[in-house]
């Protein structure tokens, strides 16, 4: 028998030869092309559903305008100055732009002393903190805070 009818036996009996090996090599080709596919849908779903829950959820949640908490902290004394530091809380979810803080020193019905500052940018949900410059002790009397005026953006 020639050597090719006996090759030729081989290949096609036992799936040896360079067909088979073609054959196999295209299936797992395909198969690693098939997992990539499914990967790449599988993120695209994902990527499509998170921003379906984002739309949904800001759609949902409340606009509440800008609203002010004040914490006054302790003042430090600054030669002749004292400065106390006032953490302001925007409570709302809305921006505040140009926020004017004052703070005032009250002794019985009069106010001994006044300082301000402003906060440029307060977005809702933060706090910001500044310092006013106050020419008279605060230990000499009640010491308040208040948002007088804000722009919105």
């Amino acid at each position: 028998m020639p050597a090719n009818a006996t090759r030729t036996r081989k290949d096609s009996a036992g799936g040896h030869g360079a067909e088979s090996k073609r054959a196999s090599a295209g299936q797992s080709g395909r198969r690693g092309a098939d997992w990539l596919e499914l990967a790449a849908s599988w993120a695209s779903a994902v990527v499509v559903l998170a921003l379906l829950g984002l739309l949904a959820w800001d759609a949902a949640r409340s606009d509440a305008p800008p609203a002010f908490l004040m914490q006054v902290e302790p003042p430090r004394a600054a030669g002749s100055l004292f400065h106390v530091p006032v953490t302001v809380h925007n409570v709302g979810d809305a921006p505040a732009q140009g926020v004017e803080v004052t703070v005032s020193v009250r002794v019985g019905d009069s106010t001994a002393a006044e300082g301000s500052f402003t906060i440029d940018w307060l977005p809702g949900r933060s706090t910001r903190r500044g310092v006013a410059v106050l020419g008279a002790d605060p230990a000499r009397g009640r010491v308040a805070a208040e948002v007088r005026g804000y722009t919105e953006p």
